[in-house]
């Protein structure tokens, strides 16, 4: 009887468990990442490699936060090389994606 009520509770554990990490994963299932190094960057548009070698674009706008570790930065401080994560939505109409958010790797000291 003890034993049943232990992998009761532990079967309730896991399943709570899992329920929260699938509604911390849905939160980011509606945007997109762009991961990889940065092509080009222009006021309006930065352009990412990707590791398999595809180019991917996404639009920034004045809304668009830029990020390196915990500092909030300018687009003017990412160059090109340097590696990013991109937080994006689908654009207008879902047409093209458009950058909520851009993630920038420390610089090596």
């Amino acid at each position: 009887m003890r034993n049943r009520a232990i992998a009761m509770r532990t079967c309730l554990m896991a399943l709570l468990v899992s329920l929260a990490f699938v509604t911390t994963a849905s939160a980011h299932a509606h945007g997109k990442h762009l991961m990889g190094t940065v092509d080009s960057i222009t006021n309006n548009e930065i352009v990412v490699a990707t590791a398999s070698g595809e180019k991917a674009s996404a639009t920034l706008t004045p809304e668009t936060r830029y990020v390196r570790g915990k500092d909030t930065i300018f687009s003017s401080d990412i160059k090109i090389g340097e590696k990013v994560v991109v937080h994006a939505k689908a654009g207008e109409n879902g047409k093209g994606l458009v950058a909520e958010e851009v993630h920038v790797g420390m610089k090596k000291k």
